[in-house]
Order: C-alpha cells, then sequence, then structure tokens
C-alpha cells in the first residue's frame, strides 16, 4: 500500500515543489494551503502516515497545528516533520516541544526530505512491527515462553551484528573515499545501537552476564549527573550523607539502571518549574509489599536510592505496562530502557518500589551490600 504525506504550507509553489518530490519518490501526497482545513482532513480520515509542516501560517502556526495533531489519538504515532525557514535555535526547541519528530530547513534539498522522511516511516513501521511482536508473543500459552523467545532472539542477533560489525571494521581500513568513509561511520553507529538494543534484551531477559567489580557508589552517581547535565533540569541535586559507599556490582550496568530512571523522570516533566532528586542512604530492611524483590534474603543492609521527580505521574494504564519490553508512550522512546533495567535489578539480586501520583513519581532502588570476594 503506497503510503499517504499530507503536505501542510500556504504558499502554493512549495506545495507543488514538495507534491512532485514525494509523488517522485513513490508516495502519494495530498497538499493543503491552511491549517484549518489540514485540521479538518485529519479529523476526518485517519489514512495519513506523515505529515510535512510549515511553521510561518496564516490563523494558526505550525507550532499550534502541530500541537492540535497530537491531541487527536488516532495520530499519535504519524511522524511530522517541520520544513521551514525558521532555524534559530529557539524555534527548533519549540518544534520539538509541539510534537515534531524531525526539522528540515529551507531552501530545502530533494534528497535529505526524502531521506528523512524514509527515516521517519522506516521507524514508524518497525515501532509497529515490535508491538506485533510482542502481541504474539504474549498470546503464548505460558509467559516464559516471552523471555526464551527474547533472549534467543537477542543472543543470535548480537552474534551476527558483532561478526558484520567486525567485517565492515576490516573493510574501512582500506577505503581512503571520504564519503564512504562517512558511510562506514554511520553504519558503525548504526550497528553500535542495534548491539545496545539487544544487550537490553538480554538484560530483560535476566541473561546478562554477571560479573562485578567494586566502586565508590557516591562518585558514580555524580559521575552520571555530570553526564546527563544538558538534559537534567537546573533544579536537580544529588542528597545523602555518606561521602563513600562501596558496592560490588556491574559498574556499567549500574550505570545503564541509573541512567533509565533519570531519563524517566526527565520526560515527566509538565511544570514550568521542573525538579529531579537523586536521594542515597543505607538501610537495614526493605519494606514488605513492594512492587519487585529479588533479594534472597533480608540479613544484610541495603542502599537506598530515591530517584524523585514532581512531573506528571503514570497514569494506572501506563502503570500496568511500564516494564513490559517496547512500551513507551513516547513516538520514539526507551521501549527498552524500563524492562532492561527491571531485568538488571533481578539479575543482581535487587528489589524496586514505585510511587506515583499528579504530584509526581518516585523509583526506589535497593542495592545488597556485600562484602568484596
Amino acid at each position: 500500500m503506497t503510503n499517504k504525506i499530507l503536505i501542510v504550507d500556504d504558499y502554493l509553489d512549495n506545495l507543488q515543489i514538495l507534491g512532485s518530490i514525494i509523488k517522485l519518490s513513490g508516495y502519494k501526497p495530498i497538499t493543503v494551503s491552511n491549517p484549518i482545513e489540514a485540521l479538518r482532513y485529519i479529523h476526518d480520515t485517519n489514512d495519513v502516515d506523515l505529515i510535512l509542516l510549515d511553521i510561518m501560517m496564516p490563523d494558526m502556526n505550525g507550532f499550534e497545528l502541530c500541537k492540535e495533531i497530537r491531541k487527536i489519538k488516532k495520530y499519535d504515532d504519524v511522524p511530522i516533520i517541520f520544513v521551514t525557514a525558521l532555524t534559530d535555535t529557539n524555534s527548533i526547541v519549540e518544534g520539538f516541544a509541539s510534537g515534531a519528530n524531525e526539522y528540515v530547513s529551507k531552501p530545502f534539498v530533494a534528497e535529505e526530505i526524502m531521506a528523512r522522511v524514509r527515516n521517519m516511516l522506516s521507524i514508524k513501521e518497525s515501532i509497529k512491527q515490535k508491538e506485533m511482536f510482542i502481541t504474539k508473543l504474549k498470546d503464548a500459552e505460558r509467559a516464559e515462553s516471552l523471555f526464551t523467545v527474547s533472549s534467543a532472539i537477542a543472543h543470535n542477533f548480537n552474534n551476527l551484528m558483532q561478526v558484520i560489525s567486525g567485517n565492515l571494521e576490516l573493510i574501512s581500513f582500506k577505503v581512503d573515499n571520504p564519503n564512504l568513509k562517512k558511510n562506514f561511520d554511520e553504519s558503525f553507529k548504526a550497528l553500535e545501537n542495534a548491539i545496545s538494543l539487544t544487550k537490553k534484551m538480554l538484560y530483560y531477559t535476566g541473561q546478562a552476564y554477571n560479573f562485578s567489580n567494586t566502586f565508590n557508589l557516591i562518585d558514580k552517581l555524580k559521575e552520571i549527573g555530570a553526564n546527563l547535565k544538558e538534559y537534567l533540569p537546573l533544579d536537580f541535586e544529588i542528597i545523602g550523607e555518606e561521602n563513600r559507599i562501596e558496592i560490588v556490582m556491574n559498574e556499567k550496568m549500574f550505570e545503564d539502571i541509573i541512567n533509565s530512571f533519570l531519563m524517566n523522570a526527565i520526560e515527566s516533566k509538565n511544570k514550568l518549574r521542573h525538579s529531579v532528586k537523586l536521594r542515597y542512604k543505607l538501610t537495614n530492611k526493605i519494606p514488605e509489599g513492594i512492587l519487585h524483590n529479588f533479594t534472597d534474603n533480608n540479613d544484610h543492609s541495603f542502599i537506598r536510592i530515591d530517584i524523585i521527580d514532581n512531573g506528571c505521574g503514570i497514569s494506572e494504564e501506563n502503570l500496568k505496562r511500564i516494564f513490559e519490553p517496547f512500551f513507551s508512550t513516547k513516538f520514539i522512546g526507551r521501549g527498552l530502557g524500563l524492562p532492561s533495567s527491571l531485568g538488571l535489578l533481578k539479575t543482581f539480586n535487587c528489589a524496586l518500589d514505585l510511587k506515583t501520583s499528579k504530584e509526581g513519581s518516585t523509583f526506589t532502588i535497593y542495592l545488597p551490600l556485600k562484602e568484596q570476594e
């Protein structure tokens, strides 16, 4: 079936040019010259696969139109690309904040626009396929089949991609052409992302390689905060009395866990003054009735880590699915971030609790303090 691309621009020459580019690329263009007409078309149909949107238009600008489109549930997963002459940082930030997925500046190049269109449609289809795959897995007779199949797929994909990566690296040594070098770099980056995804699948199924090292948890938390500085709100702080707590765990996997919960807190923003706190303290007891308890016993001490935000909270519906693989409230979200973190917490015999309301959420992690072997 031919993908339908809705083009919204009040400048008729742009409509004609973009329509021709889209049509010559094998897609069906639908051209609309004003935002009101675009909203009317969107409300009446649900067959648009992607939207190309201008910003500077009469009656309603592109930012406003984008926000209105995102309010329509059936268009939650439809990619929106702004095609505009507004290329200043504030406009770009406002564009993404209004719900856009991509940004192309005018004057545009046909090849660039089509590359971004194809990429967005590919991501949308990939997410759709993943959701279908997970749905089929859930229909299996036993819940264990999800873990077995996911682990096998992730393991085999990881092996295959390592082979591809190695061969690409060998070939790249013999390539002198700068353009080809750039293509190789992009391929390596894509492979790294794919390998990271399969590792998260392995983490989710509890198949992480359980090797540990000793490190200072306080220093690591500060390092994680520094690395995420550009994403964290101004009102971010790490709270705790101890200056040094030695823990025995895989340091990189610990970092992945904290990053995942911090990014979830960052994305929960719904207030003008967004706040994220990371609090730690020693405790010798895990409360009864917590969400997940993978500890082997309650005899030793724990380090308790709270990731606290004052964001929008988690709805009851999303709360039931938050640790499902590939589930995300974002168009391009971290659908394996929280599930893989839960798998890692299970691997290292930790515990996890979650409290949420309209005033924000608190994820609480309990890490056992083990003696170094």
